[in-house]
């Protein structure tokens, strides 16, 4: 039930599946932009903000979850099924490992 998910690495996430799994109950991410949280929230799935550690960076995840609170949570939780479900993750795997063995 929660209005938005901090997500705030402070190295460079590889992944992000905190991220992954707010988006797909609805919930929009703020996060760092580090690594690749860029690819899983997406552009519908919450905001990104700038990571380095300065004195600007509260005033900017501030102003980040004003932002994703505007945001549709059913939008962000359909937008993270369509990127992040387990059956297409499953799909894309094969099809690389299928594309990977044809061409060897």
């Amino acid at each position: 039930h929660s209005a938005v998910s901090l997500v705030t690495s402070r190295w460079e996430e590889p992944f992000g599946l905190v991220a992954a799994e707010s988006m797909v109950r609805g919930t929009p991410v703020v996060a760092l932009d580090r690594g690749g949280l860029r690819e899983v929230v997406g552009p519908r799935g919450g905001v990104l903000v700038p990571g380095q550690e300065d004195d600007g960076l509260v005033c900017r995840v501030v102003g980040g979850v004003r932002a994703a609170l505007r945001l549709d949570r059913q939008d962000v939780a359909d937008w993270a099924r369509s990127t992040h479900d387990i059956e297409l993750m499953v799909d894309r795997y094969e099809q690389l490992f299928e594309d990977v063995v044809r061409s060897r």
